[in-house]
């Protein structure tokens, strides 16, 4: 089971708040929040990218769709057209994964976003340790999870 709630720190030893219950069997529909599917390049042709549209199509749902290509110089996210938004389940996964392979799909939520913000604003903390020089060049910021484009 999965337990969601608050952490009290008003006391000596902190306690956790409970507010919610989920079975293992909902925490899937529940608990995902966006859906990534990790395309490689290498891997993926224009071919096995064509398929994954009827794929999506056979799992409609309200949540967002993103594909994550890696790049020569980084990580891009795409967001996916708002009409093939999906249902999370572990049908979509074994679809997704029967095409592009095992690992190509990545079911987020809540907590994965909390955690890259984490990370954002301690690499921003260490940054601000370091002396830089000042540059009239624009500053490129991390964007946040899943919010860089549409396709």
């Amino acid at each position: 089971m999965f337990v969601k709630g608050k952490v009290d720190k008003k006391r000596e030893t902190p306690s956790l708040l409970v507010n919610e219950v989920i079975p293992i069997q909902d925490a899937v529909s529940r608990l995902t929040t966006a859906i990534a599917v990790k395309l490689d390049p290498a891997k993926h042709n224009a071919s096995v990218i064509a398929d994954i549209p009827p794929v999506l199509g056979r799992h409609k749902g309200g949540l967002p769709v993103y594909f994550q290509v890696n790049t020569p110089t980084g990580k891009a996210t795409l967001m996916v057209d708002k009409q093939l938004s999906v249902k999370p389940s572990p049908g979509l996964v074994g679809d997704l994964e029967q095409l592009l392979g095992s690992g190509s799909v990545e079911l987020a939520g809540a907590g994965s976003k909390r955690r890259k913000r984490l990370e954002q604003q301690r690499l921003f903390k260490d940054d601000a340790v370091e002396e830089t020089p000042i540059s009239s060049a624009p500053m490129e910021m991390p964007s946040d999870e899943f919010e860089e484009s549409t396709i």
